[in-house]
């Protein structure tokens, strides 16, 4: 059953308001007899199909009837939430960075800056405001730019230099100007340590770290990439405890390690490829009805 809602992937956390009610009503269905699996697909809000979307599907024992009643009804529950899974506000660049810095001042930290929007990993926004306003111990991870990562190689670890980084993908800004030492060149691929992808590679290509003053790190990479934990930063030499802003590429997978340690989490609605609005695309294939943006809500049913 389809409940017919589309959200962004950054209202989807399964631990989280709505998505962790509707597992909890799905888990109290599998308790039942005859009932095997009920599963909440909450679908890929980036993809312009008919059938993108929400799903439940409900798994019986040759009981067709009752698989149709249990997927209609947390279907019906979706439904009920369909505000808070497809709607939620989420802060500006803007009023992010401004936030994070007032948290910060008052002694709360790491802030995590979450530019979920960002599926490039190219996007300048949330760095270049944090730089305007003159914030101290950032750990950018990461700006996505194979051509920054060579002029650092060229230029060699030690070296001071400035390069135009970011901004090359549409909706990600102006490339910034980053000046700044290379302390670190080489492989950023790394062994991630926390308790999301445990294990595993995070790929990242030739990488580079610019130390560009006021305890600012930013990390260039050659691949985009999101850093579920604190591994990536220490593998490059950068002292995590002292950071107290982090800014990541990502939308959800990061909260199984840094919302355990981080003293704020700021989810960033910046410009972008993934935004948590999706009213700024015009679908041409999704159904009419899909909630909110399709056709039949655009035109305010």
């Amino acid at each position: 059953v389809k409940p017919g809602i589309i959200s962004p992937s950054v209202f989807q956390w399964s631990d989280g308001h709505p998505v962790r009610m509707f597992r909890e009503v799905a888990d109290a269905w599998e308790k039942q007899e005859g009932v095997y699996y009920v599963s909440v697909a909450c679908g890929f809000g980036y993809a312009d199909a008919p059938d993108a979307g929400a799903s439940v599907i409900a798994v019986t024992n040759n009981d067709k009837d009752l698989a149709e009643k249990v997927a209609r009804h947390v279907a019906g529950i979706m439904w009920e939430f369909k505000e808070d899974l497809a709607r939620k506000p989420i802060l500006k660049t803007r009023e992010a960075v401004a936030k994070a810095l007032d948290l910060v001042a008052k002694g709360i930290r790491p802030v995590v800056l979450a530019d979920g929007s960002d599926r490039t990993g190219d996007n300048t926004l949330v760095l270049g405001e944090l730089l305007r306003k003159g914030a101290r111990n950032v750990g950018h991870s990461v700006l996505a730019d194979k051509s920054a990562v060579k002029e650092c190689q060229r230029a060699g670890l030690g070296a001071t230099v400035t390069v135009k980084a970011g901004g090359w993908a549409p909706a990600s800004g102006e490339p910034l100007t980053l000046t700044g030492k290379i302390v670190f060149l080489g492989t950023g691929d790394y062994t991630k340590t926390g308790p999301m992808q445990q294990g595993t590679t995070g790929v990242c290509g030739p990488t580079a770290v610019l130390d560009i003053g006021n305890g600012n790190y930013v990390i260039l990479t050659t691949f985009n990439h999101q850093a579920t934990d604190d591994a990536q930063f220490r593998a490059y030499g950068i002292d995590f405890d002292k950071i107290d802003i982090i800014t990541l590429r990502s939308r959800v997978h990061f909260r199984a390690f840094y919302g355990k340690v981080a003293g704020a989490i700021i989810e960033v609605d910046a410009p972008g490829l993934g935004p948590a609005d999706l009213s700024v695309f015009d679908y041409k294939r999704l159904s009419k009805d899909v909630y909110p943006v399709g056709a039949n809500w655009r035109k305010g049913r």
